[in-house]
């Protein structure tokens, strides 16, 4: 895997922008994977690419299959690895219910960038039996994710479980380079709120107007309005919470945005 270019070169293949492709050529970047991994961990590898850190997680004894959505990757990877269960596809389309029936109960994938979000939420949202994921992500991201405030995502990372970075992988790392440095995001389910589809309404709903206060956000937002469990926030009495209500949404913390949560839907602090 130190050559990836001619991997593919030998096969006909490239590095596929449009699927965001850039393999890890740096073997010591996996060592954080592989340690970090839980002691019952059942591994699908998203991404599998070239099958680098396929290999580890094989003979760690932990995988239990893999997706990814290069058909010419899957031939490749049949090929090293006869017997290893590949599905074939984008991990955004797969029916959450057919994934489930596999045995996996960790995520783990260096991820394109620009889907980042889309596969951490539906790791949280459709697919329960997942514990721990472990994902190569765009470090300013990873930044964000495991910030204790300043962004929506932040917020529901906190309430969905506990976040931690594993360290910055340098764009030197990669073939192709990317334009920006990567890092490796440690997520474990440990959910701190009953109604978790809920909260997220009220956490994406906060960002929609960075520089208005929160009191003004949850009395104008279009957004809960849309939504039958908060289209009645806007009337909801938080004279109680001035010192919330005050605060632009980048000065909250989880504690705060909690709070908010059980004044606005009273069904969190009564289940």
């Amino acid at each position: 895997m130190s050559n990836p270019q001619s991997i593919l070169r030998e096969h006909n293949l490239q590095a596929l922008k449009r699927f965001g492709q850039n393999f890890v050529i740096n073997p010591a970047v996996f060592d954080k994977v592989i340690a970090a991994l839980p002691e019952d961990a059942r591994v699908l590898e998203i991404g599998p690419g070239l099958g680098a850190l396929t290999r580890r997680l094989l003979d760690s004894q932990k995988l239990d299959c893999v997706n990814e959505i290069d058909r010419g990757l899957i031939e490749i990877l049949s090929r090293q690895f006869p017997g290893l269960k590949i599905i074939q596809g984008d991990f955004l389309e797969q029916d959450s219910r057919q994934l489930s029936q596999n045995n996996f109960n960790c995520v783990v994938g260096n991820l394109p960038f620009y889907i980042t979000t889309d596969i951490l939420l539906k790791i949280i949202r459709e697919l329960p039996q997942v514990e721990t994921a472990i994902l190569g992500v765009q470090w300013e991201f990873a930044q964000r994710a495991a910030a204790a405030t300043g962004s929506s995502l932040a917020l529901f990372l906190q309430a969905a479980g506990d976040v931690t970075l594993l360290g910055k992988t340098d764009r030197k790392s990669f073939y192709p380079a990317p334009e920006v440095d990567a890092g490796w995001l440690l997520y474990r389910r440990a959910p701190k709120v009953r109604d978790l589809a809920v909260f997220e309404i009220l956490t994406r709903g906060l960002f929609w107007g960075k520089r208005k206060n929160i009191g003004n956000t949850i009395r104008k937002n279009p957004h809960f309005a849309m939504h039958e469990v908060s289209k009645d926030w806007a009337s909801t009495d938080l004279s109680s919470l001035a010192e919330i209500t005050a605060l632009r949404p980048d000065a909250l913390n989880w504690e705060l945005v909690y709070k908010l949560f059980c004044t606005l839907y009273p069904a969190e602090a009564t289940k």
